[in-house]
């Protein structure tokens, strides 16, 4: 009684407008979707406000993973962005053990016998995992903005570092 038949191979025309393999969603553009008192809507047990509380790079791993981005924050073809998440969170658990065997290390010294290196070894440490998390930040919110057509509004020209430092 008419419609198509197991095995039979059909085509069909497509609108001009169709954008193959993308999903058609309608995502707003031009303007951040929530304000920065908006931290509370989805209600103060929501995962996402205390993951990104609490584990800010595990936050941004995953806002880099969906958007396709690498994990310095920029975008990147499928091959280089698909392993994005496990790429940041190895590097935070790299940092955890290195800072954790850093103060075994120190534990196990006498405070005035401490070797010189450790203290150092930490700082920079420290230091390098802040620029990485700063800059890493600050360009995925740089390119999520280009991507959703959002203008800076504040602090022209810096709004993206700014905002990744607090």
């Amino acid at each position: 009684p008419g419609g198509v038949v197991e095995g039979q191979v059909f085509t069909i025309p497509l609108p001009d407008d169709f954008a193959v393999g993308e999903p058609r969603v309608n995502i707003p553009t031009g303007k951040w979707k929530d304000g920065l008192f908006d931290l509370l809507n989805a209600g103060i047990g929501h995962p996402s406000l205390w993951c990104g509380l609490c584990f800010t790079q595990v936050a941004m791993a995953h806002v880099m993973q969906r958007l396709r981005f690498n994990w310095l924050g920029e975008p990147a073809p499928d091959a280089a962005s698909k392993n994005t998440f496990k790429v940041v969170v190895t590097l935070i658990i790299c940092y955890a053990i290195f800072t954790v065997s850093l103060e075994m290390a120190e534990v196990s010294s006498n405070y005035y016998e401490i070797p010189a290196w450790i203290p150092t070894l930490r700082f920079m440490g420290g230091v390098l995992f802040t620029i990485y998390s700063i800059y890493s930040l600050m360009k995925t919110r740089e390119n999520l903005r280009v991507k959703y057509s959002i203008p800076e509004e504040k602090c022209v020209g810096m709004e993206d570092l700014c905002c990744s430092m607090w």
